[in-house]
């Protein structure tokens, strides 16, 4: 009887708000890495401008799930992920 009651104490507290919090911080955290990252790559690379415009649109969008720079900086990475697709390189 006292394990049964361990094992749902242990399974409430990995499944608790403040896991899940973690884990989405840590997951927004990477996303908004991966977009400097394209975002750099794009400046340095113009030629693969369409590959680094799709890089920036889903990370952009995966931040949107957590509410990422107040939904701004996600809008604005959108923005710019398109941008970067339908640039045209100049001659």
């Amino acid at each position: 009887m006292i394990l049964n009651i361990e094992a749902s104490k242990s399974f409430s507290s990995i499944t608790s708000k403040p896991a899940f919090l973690m884990l989405s911080t840590v997951l927004l955290l990477i996303s908004g890495i991966l977009i400097l990252l394209s975002s750099v790559l794009f400046y340095s690379k113009p030629k693969d401008h369409i590959a680094w415009g799709i890089v920036i649109i889903i990370f952009s969008a995966l931040s949107l799930f957590g509410m990422g720079g107040f939904v701004l900086g996600a809008l604005l990475g959108l923005a710019g992920g398109i941008l970067a697709i339908v640039w045209e390189i100049s001659k």
